[in-house]
């Protein structure tokens, strides 16, 4: 199967079925079907890259910032978790830059406060988040068809 032809950080998922690439893109493979299952630009360059299976998720250091990816490439559905019946998705911990990868995540559309005020509009791509204070902010998708606010919700922690 050929991959991308450039010397880049790779890793498997947690399942050991998908292969992600990392360069100044990131690919992913799925290594069942040998082919491309996602390709994006990632914002820096990596240096480093590393797995987090136990939270399903990818750690890569760049430059001055760290990016989190979740480990499940896009179309793949994650498993409900019966406990609590809801989805995991994780939190993501960002300095100075939200990277929002168009090909891993539906456009979110707001970044909201801990007391549910509406503090950023956000886009695809980088958006600047050194304005805010430190903490937890939720980032919430854009309404569906019908008016509602999505359900999809992704805790986001700013630091210094």
């Amino acid at each position: 199967m050929p991959i991308s032809g450039s010397r880049g950080l790779s890793c498997l998922d947690h399942s050991g079925r998908y292969l992600f690439c990392f360069s100044t893109y990131m690919r992913v493979y799925d290594m069942q079907t040998d082919s491309l299952v996602a390709a994006c630009p990632l914002p820096f360059p990596a240096i480093s890259v590393t797995p987090n299976p136990e939270q399903g998720c990818i750690y890569v250091g760049c430059r001055d910032v760290i990016l989190v990816y979740p480990d499940a490439p896009p179309g793949v559905q994650e498993a409900m978790n019966d406990e609590r019946g809801a989805m995991n998705i994780g939190a993501s911990v960002i300095r100075g830059v939200l990277f929002l990868p168009p090909a891993l995540l539906s456009p979110p559309s707001s970044l909201f406060s801990v007391d549910g005020r509406k503090v950023l509009e956000l886009r695809p791509g980088s958006n600047d988040v050194r304005m805010l204070a430190p903490g937890v902010y939720f980032l919430r998708g854009p309404k569906t068809e019908d008016g509602r606010p999505d359900a999809a919700i992704r805790k986001v922690v700013v630091t210094r």
